[in-house]
């Protein structure tokens, strides 16, 4: 367009100067006085002033011509930045050639043409009945807006995208009828990113719904049986006991207690671990005097018929919080001492390196093993008539996780079971 503006403002100019060259030549051959002379001048003042209506109305014109292209070129500047900037793309079809054309909005050019067949196969799969209600829409020459959602391979891409498609009649003939139509592509992952993230937040937010409920109900439920049965016994001991069935009575309560203290202890653990509060306080101490004075003092909490073992090894000095330690430690105990009616339960421990592996093993009921991968889960119970919320292995494991620590087990049905740990215990790990 600028190039034919500079043509036309050369031409005007050409003419300009033939009008004032033949002017002079007037002046120079012919008699001022001769009537021809008198009529060749007012002729060549009328097509002076006319040349000067003609010449003043062009470069108005030209000016607004300018105008116009400059806002126009700014304006599909604009269009250029907000289609690279929000993946907008555009391709144009051809409903009398059957043909697709990539539309380059940079420079309104249309290049890398393709037929139907190569339009379908950029399709996904799983959206070919969206893309065919497409063309079948500008085979039916529709003379409005049709939009679709559907995943597509945009020219020269060699992934699917999620892309929002908007067609309408681009170019119609003389009667109005569409010949060409023109297909808007938005890139919409992100929305379905976002809506794939809203919809695991909400799955998460009723899971987590439920596992309140799970929560409250199974800690109700245990919190109230052994609360029963402490209320139950004291007011028996109001009605006139002997002395053996007050010893027993109380042996029972004091056994119940015990219950829930446990379960307290349990639910204050998991809050703290759930809530990021958990800490960890680590100190030097030898981990032999330490397993041993464990040891010792949990002989009371093994039922009658049960040995607790210890296999000893030389003193050797470890980087850890003794308070967690022992926490773990009880928790394998208890678990190994209310699943194991008789036997051993044989605690076992070794330093390499920088690592300590500790191990609880007995001799009780065992575990099959497709329950081996569920029971550190929060309220899994091997047993529902066993003792206890089910959370003494979920916080078990969670502990050892925060220290980046492994755990296993080993276990067959009637065979007993094998528990174990490992995490560093270097000062270097602090």
């Amino acid at each position: 367009m600028k190039r034919k503006m500079k043509m036309e403002f050369c031409v005007v100019l050409i003419v300009f100067v033939i009008v004032a060259t033949l002017g002079a030549l007037l002046h120079k051959f012919y008699d001022e006085n001769s009537l021809l002379y008198r009529v060749l001048m007012v002729l060549d003042a009328l097509v002076i002033i006319a040349f000067a209506f003609v010449s003043i109305h062009y470069f108005l014109t030209v000016k607004n011509n300018c105008l116009k292209y400059s806002k126009m070129e700014h304006f599909q500047h604009n269009m250029t930045a907000i289609s690279l900037h929000d993946q907008i793309s555009y391709i144009l079809f051809d409903i009398s050639k059957l043909k697709f054309y990539d539309w380059k909005i940079e420079n309104l050019e249309l290049t890398d043409d393709f037929d139907l067949d190569q339009f379908y196969s950029r399709v996904h799969p799983d959206d070919m009945e969206a893309a065919k209600k497409i063309v079948q829409y500008a085979l039916n020459k529709g003379s409005g807006l049709f939009s679709s959602e559907l995943k597509f391979q945009l020219p020269n891409i060699t992934t699917y995208s999620w892309q929002n498609i908007v067609i309408f009649p681009y170019e119609n003939d003389i009667s109005g009828v569409p010949l060409r139509y023109m297909l808007v592509f938005k890139n919409t992952d992100l929305v379905h990113k976002h809506m794939e993230d809203y919809n695991k937040m909400m799955m998460k937010v009723e899971s987590a719904d439920r596992m309140k409920s799970t929560f409250i109900h199974n800690i109700s439920h245990e919190i109230r049986t052994p609360l029963n049965a402490v209320i139950g016994f004291l007011q028996l001991l109001d009605a006139g006991v002997t002395k053996e069935e007050h010893e027993l009575f109380m042996d029972i309560i004091y056994k119940n207690l015990d219950m829930l203290i446990v379960i307290i202890n349990d639910l204050i653990s998991l809050s703290s671990l759930e809530s990021g509060c958990y800490m960890f306080n680590r100190n030097k101490f030898d981990i032999s005097s330490f397993m041993h004075d464990f040891i010792e003092s949990m002989r009371d909490k093994i039922h009658e018929g049960l040995e607790l073992r210890l296999i000893e090894h030389e003193s050797y000095p470890v980087y850890l919080d003794p308070h967690r330690l022992s926490e773990v430690m009880n928790i394998l105990l208890l678990n190994a001492n209310k699943f194991t009616p008789s036997g051993n339960i044989t605690v076992d421990y070794r330093v390499a390196g920088s690592l300590l592996t500790v191990s609880v093993a007995d001799t009780g009921i065992g575990i099959a093993k497709e329950d081996q991968s569920v029971i550190f889960g929060k309220f899994e119970k091997i047993s529902q008539f066993s003792q206890g919320p089910g959370l003494g292995l979920c916080i078990f494991k969670d502990i050892i996780d925060k220290v980046n620590g492994r755990i296993g087990i080993e276990s067959e049905p009637c065979k007993g079971s094998k528990f174990w740990f490992s995490v560093h215990c270097d000062k270097r790990d602090v």
